[in-house]
């Protein structure tokens, strides 16, 4: 368990527990409440992953890493958000040129291209740019060629 207390709010308090199945969470839930406390909000969840933050190098040095965020789903698929580099291979080429090219792998598919505060449905004639954010899906985890395609990483 997992206690914070927040300065002002009437959600002051912040608990974070861990059980192992529904009943055992729904017991901890009563238990919290019977000291008196009011569950404002709760949340589920079923899988978390926690990963080191890479954003800067070596004195000072920005990293290269440019992964936004990273969500694990059931059956094995995954869904990330890539910042694209300016040394990025992909950068500049639209995604049909990407795929004849063999820059994104073929179990991945390009869900969306958010640039400057717009979402992008991708079509083949979608030309990828330095600083789009685009979310990836893929079944059985990323290959890293393909994130390095847009980071820039392992060219």
């Amino acid at each position: 368990m997992s206690v914070r207390q927040l300065m002002c709010g009437t959600g002051n308090i912040h608990i974070t527990t861990v059980g192992e199945d529904a009943q055992e969470l729904s017991r901890i839930t009563r238990d919290i409440s019977q000291l008196g406390l009011e569950i404002e909000d709760e949340h589920l969840l079923q899988h978390e992953e926690c990963r080191p933050n890479h954003t800067f190098g070596p004195d000072g040095r920005r990293g290269r890493k440019s992964i936004a965020d990273f969500m694990s789903l059931s059956g094995g698929a995954e869904v990330v958000e890539v910042s694209v580099t300016h040394d990025a291979k992909i950068e500049g080429m639209t995604l049909q040129e990407a795929n004849e090219r063999s820059v994104i792998a073929p179990k991945v598919l390009v869900v969306s291209v958010e640039r400057d505060e717009n979402i992008i449905t991708p079509r083949g004639n979608t030309h990828i740019r330095a600083d789009d954010l685009v979310t990836l899906f893929a079944r059985g985890g990323f290959p890293e060629e393909t994130i390095a395609a847009f980071s820039g990483d392992l060219q």
